[in-house]
Parts: C-alpha cells; structure tokens; sequence
C-alpha cells in the first residue's frame, strides 16, 4: 500500500499516480519496441502494457471525477449545510 504523502491532498495523489503510471506506460512501451527489435516473443510485455494502459485510463477518469467533485464541492463534509 502507498502512503500519502504529508501535506498532499486527495486531487494531489491522483495527479501523481497519474504521472507514476504515464512512466511505467511509457517504459513498457520502450521495452515492447526493444523486444520487438531483437525479434523475441512479446505477448506477455504487451499483455502487460494493455494491462497498465486500462488502469492509466481508469486513474485519469478517476482523477477527472474527482477534480469534478472538488470544483463542485461535492464532498461529503459539504453536505452537512444542504
């Protein structure tokens, strides 16, 4: 489990995952190219970058609905006043 952060907020944590898993998008790509290049077996490598491409796509909606919320203010806490 990865510990926030002091002082980073929830908007904070989804915008750094988001980046953390644009750099493990973009390193499994380079690794596919490279095994592609010296013409070995790349199923799993791309399997495995499918798999970190949907759950970038699911951080970074994820990310959007919270920016969403937040802009809104939409959260729990500001309900109690409605």
């Amino acid at each position: 489990m990865v510990m926030a952060r002091s002082g980073e907020t929830s908007l904070d944590r989804a915008v750094r995952y988001v980046a953390e898993a644009e750099a493990r998008v973009a390193q499994q790509t380079a690794l596919v190219a490279r095994l592609h290049e010296q013409g070995h077996d790349m199923a799993q490598a791309e399997t495995l970058l499918a798999e970190f491409e949907s759950s970038l796509a699911d951080m970074r909606q994820y990310r959007h609905t919270l920016q969403i919320v937040l802009d809104a203010d939409l959260t729990p806490s500001a309900w109690s006043g409605r």
